[in-house]
């Protein structure tokens, strides 16, 4: 890793060699995988786009890679090593394979955020209408006992009027707390709010960068055809293309 961050990919690849010589492994562990990934990795750098082409077609075969994250950059690398060798459909093919997997990776993620924050929601709603059960009958209490007290002595009144303040004073400080709450819960869902409107860009950013792709996808074919007509043709598509990428910036 050091060497490729320097750029001496060849002593990159002489090391990452080594080592797998050194593992000695039946080249089905998910060690040698990452092995052959980061071997892809520096052919690519290293402008042998076919040779890293095959190490990912190889790797995509490999018993452990769907159970590992760097599937995903899989189809991203061998997507961008397509696009080098010029063959751009099967380039765009494993790019919407990289978009889809790292999709799903972001929905499951904010699945996982909402069923949380609507669980955290449902508690604090059922906590809020146990204590507001609690003072309703807390209140009647109070009133029985007021009503009881109109008929006693002056001495029952007083008592009565001092407990009618304690309660005041206890309804108050719940009713803060239930306002405290309610804010909490108010800013749980901004948070959500903002979140999806992230993910809404995020949505818009990508849709706009496959657009970009197909546009100039359209522009090298455009570039190789000497017939007028098809250019036209191309040409148009590519501006339906370029308008439709306006829509989502």
């Amino acid at each position: 890793k050091v060497y490729m961050r320097l750029g001496r990919y060849p002593s990159a690849l002489s090391d990452n060699d080594s080592l797998q010589i050194l593992l000695g492994n039946d080249g089905k562990t998910l060690i040698d995988a990452v092995y052959l990934f980061q071997k892809a990795k520096i052919l690519y750098y290293t402008q042998e786009y076919s040779a890293s082409k095959d190490l990912c077609l190889a790797l995509l075969k490999h018993p452990t890679v769907e159970e590992e994250r760097f599937l995903g950059y899989t189809y991203e690398l061998l997507s961008k090593n397509y696009v080098e060798l010029n063959y751009y459909k099967a380039a765009y093919t494993y790019h919407l394979e990289f978009e889809k997997y790292e999709e799903k990776e972001i929905f499951n993620t904010s699945k996982l955020k909402m069923e949380e924050l609507e669980a955290q929601y449902e508690t604090e709603t059922n906590a809020a209408i146990i204590k507001a059960q609690k003072q309703a009958i807390s209140q009647q209490r109070v009133t029985q006992w007021t009503t009881a007290g109109l008929a006693g002595v002056l001495s029952l009144l007083l008592l009565q009027t001092f407990r009618n303040a304690k309660t005041r004073k206890q309804n108050n400080k719940a009713l803060k707390l239930s306002n405290n709450q309610l804010g909490k819960s108010n800013a749980l869902l901004a948070e959500k709010n903002k979140e999806n409107e992230l993910l809404l860009k995020e949505i818009h950013h990508r849709v706009k960068n496959n657009l970009e792709i197909v546009s100039s996808l359209l522009e090298l074919q455009a570039d190789r055809i000497t017939d007028e007509t098809t250019q036209g043709i191309l040409k148009d598509s590519q501006n339906r293309v370029q308008s439709m990428g306006i829509i989502h910036q």
